[in-house]
């Protein structure tokens, strides 16, 4: 187990060290690449990958790694890229930026609701497509070039030489269209509704306004990361506009959001060969270190069988044959869908069928067993990618058992990228998330943390459940700020949830904040949409008040006045009688026969009258004073019982 471990945690601490322009030869991985050329694997490069295996971490870093690792990773890669492009520029292009950026401060901008990198990273691309003839240099304010104001200047080229032209910049981009608002006020009206998104989606795509474009993928994707194929859509529509830089920090983004997207990672892969100088003697490690990063992140999954593929494949056709050669000995090891045909492939490479048997043979025998016994799991996944449509009970089913069996069985770092794979088909099912969080409690704090967040900012941002979860998760580490704060964004986003009112009020009774949780408490009262649930809260501080904070008198105003906004909840006068029962029986009787009194009088049902009576006797026999005071509630209880009974008889008789 440990080996595994340790194999898995080296593919992670590689995603978080090196970006994916990096030269890979400092990757820790065991790919050779050697310049000479070698039509066997090294036996060098194997056992090195064996040592780097044996000496890494514990499971808090493979869990820890394999969830942060992505955003650390391509913020590096961000800041690497605009360094290298702001050292590449000339000083044409320069100069061309200030114009720019001169005349972007008068323009409304429509990448203003966009993300901040996507903004620069689409300045750096335009820098080429926009850079100025150097002969015929145009001033800072000429509009550009699809503008009416450039056409009138292009009609009249001797009044432009005389005078001056003071227009301002028009914007590059038309208006945004009166249906975009439409639908997309529709969506942040209802952000569950999948249709409307589509609808959106749709529409932008058919308009081709980059601007719209961009800020409605944007909004879709905060609610729906794992959807794959949007990722790439966006990815097109960047690239259709010239802008490749900005599509591979699409690329980027959506490979983040889903690390364990074989087909993301394959349509990235295609991105960055189809879009590579093939004069650059760095494209080959450019595209190895891309090819490292995705099966690090992915190839781990039972179906990562592509990947590993087109790995392959490519080596292949850089008559790399070592690289070949060791990228099967990690795949063999691997339990994958199609694990039998990468042992075949092997022995096929010229000059390796007297090895392969012998040195290899018993790593697939171990590896056949494991796929065997996750055979039947793989075959019950009917639905592995997310959709907001609801799963069968038999897919859910099987995705519980798979995940027992692998906890059961399977190494940790086997159970986390298990529950990663379970999580993007049921997102929505906030049991697997809390199973996760439960699960990784043993190993990793952080761990437990990032799948709080991610469950409830982005996929169930309105169970409560969930919440609360998190919220006791943070005030356990003592993150008592963190846990406040999840409870007061969840109450916010889901109003009136008396369970997350009564856990704020708990939490600011446990850290003494008693004031606070007054406060809350009052507060809840005041905005009750209705008298019982405004009863609901007037007990609950009626207890805090009596119990915790030990004023017996406000406890009792409390009651007294929400008694007289709603006379016909017997829980009040319960309560109320408690709370008077509370203290010294004998020096209360006169507070507690007022209490009985004010039930009886009320027009509460005759079954509750009468049950009030019943005890008023039994407190006047054991603990009264008066006898004539006994004599009279013995009278009237059975004046109650002849009107219960009458009664009862009326309703049988119809």
């Amino acid at each position: 187990m440990r080996q595994s471990l340790a194999y898995f945690l080296s593919c992670l601490l590689v995603i978080i060290s090196f970006p994916l322009d990096q030269d890979p030869h400092n990757l820790t991985t065991v790919i050779h690449d050697s310049d000479s050329e070698s039509d066997q694997s090294s036996p060098e490069v194997i056992e090195q990958h064996q040592v780097q295996q044996s000496d890494l971490g514990s499971v808090e870093q493979a869990v820890q790694h394999f969830q942060l690792a992505s955003a650390e990773l391509f913020q590096e890669e961000r800041r690497e890229h605009e360094d290298s492009d702001e050292q590449s520029r000339s000083p044409q292009a320069e100069q061309q930026n200030q114009m720019e950026a001169s005349s972007d401060e008068s323009q409304d901008g429509h990448n203003n609701t966009a993300t901040e990198p996507l903004i620069q990273s689409e300045k750096l691309s335009d820098t080429g497509e926009q850079q100025p003839d150097p002969v015929r240099a145009q001033p800072p304010m000429v509009a550009e070039d699809s503008s009416p104001a450039n056409m009138e200047l292009e009609e009249s080229k001797e009044t432009e030489q005389v005078e001056p032209v003071e227009e301002p910049a028009v914007p590059t981009e038309p208006l945004i269209p009166s249906e975009y608002e439409k639908l997309a006020k529709g969506c942040e009206e209802n952000p569950e509704d999948f249709n409307g998104w589509v609808y959106l989606l749709q529409y932008v795509e058919q308009e081709n306004h980059l601007g719209v474009v961009r800020k409605a993928f944007d909004a879709f994707f905060l609610r729906y990361p794992y959807c794959y194929g949007y990722w790439k859509k966006l990815a097109d529509t960047e690239k259709k506009h010239g802008n490749a830089q900005v599509a591979e920090e699409v690329y980027r983004r959506g490979v983040h959001a889903i690390p364990l997207s074989v087909d993301l990672w394959l349509h990235y892969l295609s991105f960055i060969k189809d879009n590579a100088d093939p004069e650059d003697p760095e494209t080959p490690s450019r595209i190895r270190a891309a090819y490292e990063h995705a099966v690090l992140a992915a190839g781990t999954d039972f179906r990562s069988d592509r990947l590993w593929e087109a790995y392959i494949n490519w080596e292949t056709e850089q008559e790399r044959l070592a690289n070949v050669t060791a990228i099967y000995d990690r795949i063999l090891g691997i339990p994958t869908q199609l694990y039998s045909q990468h042992l075949q492939r092997v022995t096929e490479i010229e000059n390796m069928r007297h090895k392969v048997i012998e040195s290899r043979q018993e790593v697939f025998n171990q590896n056949e067993q494991e796929v065997s016994k996750r055979w039947a799991f793989e075959e019950g996944i009917k639905r592995p990618y997310f959709h907001v449509k609801a799963l069968e009970k038999t897919q859910l089913s099987n995705w519980k058992e798979y995940l027992e069996f692998e906890i059961e069985n399977g190494t940790p770092e086997r159970v986390v990228v298990l529950f990663e794979r379970c999580l993007i088909a049921c997102a929505l099912y906030e049991d697997f998330w809390m199973k996760y969080a439960k699960y990784l409690e043993s190993y990793s704090i952080e761990g437990v943390r990032h799948v709080y967040r991610k469950a409830c900012t982005i996929h169930l941002s309105k169970k409560p459940n969930i919440h609360l979860l998190w919220a006791a998760f943070e005030e356990q580490q003592g993150n008592i700020e963190e846990a406040r704060g999840i409870l007061k964004s969840l109450e916010e986003v889901v109003p009136g949830l008396a369970m997350v009112r009564l856990r704020r009020v708990s939490l600011e009774r446990r850290h003494g904040n008693l004031e606070e949780a007054e406060a809350l408490l009052s507060e809840a009262m005041a905005s009750g949409k209705n008298a019982s649930e405004t009863s609901f809260y007037a007990v609950k501080l009626a207890r805090q008040l009596l119990k915790v904070q030990r004023s017996l008198t406000k406890a009792r105003k409390v009651l007294l006045e929400t008694i007289d906004k709603d006379q016909t909840s017997p829980k009040l006068y319960l309560n109320l009688l408690e709370l008077e029962y509370s203290g010294d029986v004998q020096q209360n009787e006169a507070e507690i026969l007022a209490c009985f009194d004010r039930a009886l009088s009320s027009p509460l049902p005759l079954d509750c009258r009468l049950t009030f009576s019943q005890r008023k006797v039994e407190f006047l026999e054991d603990f009264g004073s008066d006898i004539n005071k006994l004599v009279t509630a013995y009278d009237e209880h059975q004046k109650l019982l002849k009107e219960h009974e009458s009664t009862k008889r009326k309703a049988e008789n119809g």
